[in-house]
């Protein structure tokens, strides 16, 4: 950031990234705080259900279908040219063979655009027009390397994420559970059921310890029977 305020640049570039590691340790937290952060549009494409590459690239027209990507899309809407777009689970993407028999991609769709050459004058296929694409931040996240192609490895800085240790599930039990207000007692009863299961499979996580907030937080305000 530093060095591209000293070169004069328009505005903030995020290489493009890929968070690796086990569900639920906070990969799309911390993509939607960074966005918070910059305070620029956040766009979550989940690679599960949007297999294709329409979702990144969008549809020409013509097709009855035909629609911007979303990335494309939420540049035109809030007018600022560095969104960040998150795609989750991205080793789980897979292709779609169309009628006539070409093969759409998800992951290769993204290639032309975490390149810096190919994506200044990328061609959207909806609006016929060329968009410089190099400012959006793409993050990606996926729970493992499998599935993941060495094309798109090369184009991402990759950094690998460990599960997080039960002390440090305890210091965010302590700390989340003072912020939303629960009891002491509460606080502590959560602290010892992850002490106690500790080391069993499969292991505890950040989403884990909130569903622990989240019930006790209900239990604590539910209104009282009389």
């Amino acid at each position: 950031m530093r060095t591209q305020v000293r070169r004069g640049d328009p505005g903030f570039l995020l290489p493009p990234l890929l968070l690796v590691g086990p569900p639920g340790i906070g990969k799309s937290t911390w993509a939607r705080r960074t966005s918070a952060a910059l305070d620029v549009p956040l766009r979550t494409i989940d690679a599960t259900v949007e297999q294709s590459s329409f979702s990144v690239g969008g549809v020409q027209r013509g097709w009855s279908s035909a629609h911007a990507g979303k990335p494309v899309a939420t540049i035109i809407t809030h007018l600022v040219a560095n969104p960040i777009v998150v795609l989750d689970e991205i080793e789980k993407a897979t292709s779609v063979i169309s009628s006539r028999g070409e093969r759409h991609s998800l992951a290769d769709s993204l290639l032309p655009l975490l390149e810096p050459e190919t994506s200044r004058r990328w061609e959207c296929p909806h609006y016929q027009l060329r968009f410089d694409m190099r400012w959006v931040g793409w993050i990606l996240t996926a729970n493992s390397l499998n599935g993941v192609s060495e094309p798109l490895l090369s184009r991402l800085v990759t950094i690998n994420l460990t599960e997080l240790s039960t002390p440090a599930l305890i210091a965010f039990a302590r700390q989340e559970g003072q912020r939303r207000g629960l009891s002491e007692n509460s606080i502590e009863i959560i602290t010892e059921v992850i002490e106690r299961f500790a080391g069993r499979k499969p292991a505890q996580s950040l989403r884990s310890v909130i569903r622990m907030l989240e019930r006790a937080d209900r239990l604590e305000n539910r209104p009282m029977l009389h």
